[in-house]
């Protein structure tokens, strides 16, 4: 049975010394059929209902670049764990370890200046990109100057991260095995962080290939750097490494801890 956590207004004919209808009566009085669930007793410490996707937090995983707004707080280069954790920076040559759970690749417009308030269009085939008339390379007009491109490659990635040693915060991490904590977390990578993207892909598709597990059969390992860019400004760029295939304790536990 369903728990309904909306509040249920008693009819003013309660407080007049009428019968105020029973359960029964007062979900046909709103529509619904189904005896609201108040007869179950929710333990102390329990967290209870019928919990849809749209219930629970996703964090995301977001470095630090010049223009972003988590600069105010954190230093160039730090990789954020839900806008409020750091948890590794350009300084940590350890740098990050993850796994990857799930990659997905598109094609989004690219929309430069940039606008918060823009919506780019996506696209999840290249045959769509060209039929649209947009460019994924920088070009040159007749006076040699670049033209950039109005189109770019994404991978969403939803990752586990694992814990680092410098990070004292649990914020939503889970013991997996051998006492190992991860967390998940989702990752756009676009632009300046799209070829870390490129050396994960690449890994699954040779290395990690054949393993039962595809991607989560494989430790990763994320460090940043700056790297000047065409704009002449330096700018953050997240470098991947494969680290090593993972025991199948770990990936049958990440998993179970992700149904």
């Amino acid at each position: 049975m369903k728990t309904s956590f909306s509040k249920t207004e008693t009819p003013d004919s309660a407080s007049e010394g009428v019968d105020a209808p029973d359960a029964t009566e007062l979900a046909n009085l709103q529509g619904g059929g189904d005896v609201p669930a108040v007869e179950r007793q929710t333990e102390a410490g329990e967290v209870d209902g019928d919990f849809e996707a749209a219930d629970i937090l996703t964090p995301y995983l977001t470095l630090v670049h010049g223009t972003s707004d988590t600069a105010k707080v954190f230093n160039l280069g730090d990789v954020i764990y839900n806008n409020e954790v750091r948890v590794c920076g350009e300084a940590d040559k350890d740098g990050l370890t993850f796994v990857v759970f799930s990659l997905r690749k598109y094609y989004e417009q690219w929309i430069y200046p940039f606008d918060r308030d823009a919506q780019p269009e996506t696209y999840n085939e290249l045959d769509a990109v060209m039929d649209a008339g947009l460019t994924l390379d920088w070009g040159k007009d007749s006076s040699g100057n670049g033209i950039r491109p109005t189109a770019r490659r994404v991978a969403v990635m939803t990752l586990l991260v694992e814990k680092p040693e410098s990070c004292d915060s649990d914020c939503f991490f889970i013991e997996a095995a051998e006492g190992r904590m991860f967390a998940p977390a989702i990752w756009y990578a676009r632009g300046t962080s799209y070829p870390a993207a490129k050396r994960i892909m690449t890994t699954c598709r040779t290395t990690l290939a054949n393993e039962p597990s595809k991607a989560m059969s494989g430790l990763f390992r994320m460090r940043t750097t700056f790297k000047k860019m065409q704009s002449g400004s330096d700018g953050v760029v997240p470098q991947v490494t494969f680290v090593e295939k993972n025991p199948q304790e770990l990936v049958d536990a990440l998993q179970a801890a992700m149904s």
